[in-house]
């Protein structure tokens, strides 16, 4: 993989595992609406 591309799916990476974090965090609030969590769940994936 170039290096371009590697520095590329590394940051992606960070911001999905950001993404998990938050999600994490969010989903134990009972006041946290379900669109909330979502959209910060549609970018981990599945292998996080």
């Amino acid at each position: 993989m170039p290096a371009d591309n590697r520095e590329v799916a590394e940051q992606l990476l960070r911001r999905a595992a950001s993404d998990l974090h938050a999600c994490r965090i969010l989903a134990a609030d009972d006041e946290t609406d379900d669109d909330v969590i979502g959209f910060h769940a549609h970018d981990v994936p599945a292998h996080s």
